[in-house]
């Protein structure tokens, strides 16, 4: 599949997610509504595509803004399973950082720790809310927990 229909068939999933009230979709693996399904399909479809990075950080921010990654949406352990299969597996450093952010360390502390500069630090912070499509902190926090890197 090529990178630009991929992109034009996320921006119309993302479209529907404005209006996510249509039925359930009956799928025994996920059963998301069919705008949290269409985006599924679209995040394995761009497996397949050569530059998929920038569709996966695309389509992960999408499940972010819809809420689907969202702590108490009841899916959202399954969406994070699936977003460590496509997503590029953040480096060492930046797992190493998202951990204590979650433990509520800011980045000048973080840095104190790390015997890193403070700018790093927010770097790091930073790289990983875009691989990850994170809005902001608190969502790296919540998928600190949801995806196991903190008990």
């Amino acid at each position: 599949m090529r990178a630009d229909l991929a992109l034009a068939v996320l921006l119309a999933v993302t479209a529907v997610v404005g209006s996510r009230g249509a039925a359930e979709v009956s799928h025994p693996a996920v059963p998301l509504d069919p705008a949290g399904y269409a985006l599924v399909v679209v995040a394995a479809l761009a497996c397949a595509v050569r530059r998929r990075k920038p569709l996966v950080t695309l389509v992960v921010a999408a499940l972010c803004t819809a809420g689907y990654l969202a702590a108490g949406h009841p899916y959202g352990p399954i969406l994070v399973l699936m977003m460590f299969a496509v997503l590029p597996t953040l480096t060492a450093r930046e797992r190493e950082i998202m951990v204590l952010a979650a433990e509520g360390l800011a980045n000048d502390e973080i840095a104190g720790r790390l015997a890193i500069s403070t700018a790093t630090a927010r770097t790091h912070v930073s790289r990983a809310m875009i691989k990850l499509g994170a809005r902001d902190r608190a969502q790296l926090v919540v998928f600190a927990y949801q995806s196991g890197l903190l008990g």
